[in-house]
């Protein structure tokens, strides 16, 4: 298994969105909602259009998986509402959000792996990108914006903090305090 890295330059992460969203919005959005939300791949491709929008058909404001809440980001919601207004995903509510060009299964771990590759190469990026890139992107972005260190372990089901950090691609933070003297 290739070790992949997060994304961690801003521009980059735009590289990908605008090529992807160019392309094809349901990809669009798995890696909007990858990167915003730090959900597994394989729990995001297995959404069901009932995970993201109440009876009412307003999109939610975090999705449920396991006992964890993810919160769904303006930009993921912005993401959801333009993927569902140009997207036939079906009038039932079971159906899954991400279906593959083939029928109604959701698309596969090998063929999103695929699609995130293509996307890197076309953006001319020299990064190793894979499914996991998406929730490491997610968690290093989110610790340097918000560094909530517990919610993150939480959500990215870390044991403890180093294990967060190497996870992340992280220098162990210990070593930045070294110049801190009051």
């Amino acid at each position: 298994m290739k070790l992949v890295e997060p994304i961690k330059n801003i521009e980059d992460i735009n590289k990908i969105k605008k090529y992807l969203k160019s392309k094809n919005l349901r990809n669009y959005l798995i890696f909007v909602m990858g990167i915003n939300t730090g959900i597994k791949t394989c729990q995001i491709l297995n959404l069901k259009i009932e995970d993201i929008l109440d009876y009412n058909n307003n999109i939610r404001d975090s999705i449920s998986i396991n006992g964890i809440e993810y919160d769904i980001t303006k930009n993921t919601r912005d993401a959801i509402k333009e993927y569902l207004l140009f997207n036939d995903t079906g009038d039932e509510r079971n159906n899954y959000l991400f279906k593959s060009n083939r029928g109604e299964a959701p698309i596969d771990r090998s063929h999103l792996y695929r699609i995130l590759n293509e996307a890197a190469k076309k953006c001319e990026l020299n990064l190793s990108i894979g499914n996991e890139t998406l929730r490491k992107t997610f968690g290093y972005h989110y610790y340097y914006q918000v560094g909530n260190l517990k919610y993150l372990q939480l959500v990215l089901n870390q044991k403890s903090m180093s294990k967060l950090y190497d996870y992340l691609n992280i220098e162990n933070e210990m070593n930045f305090n070294k110049k801190f003297n009051l």
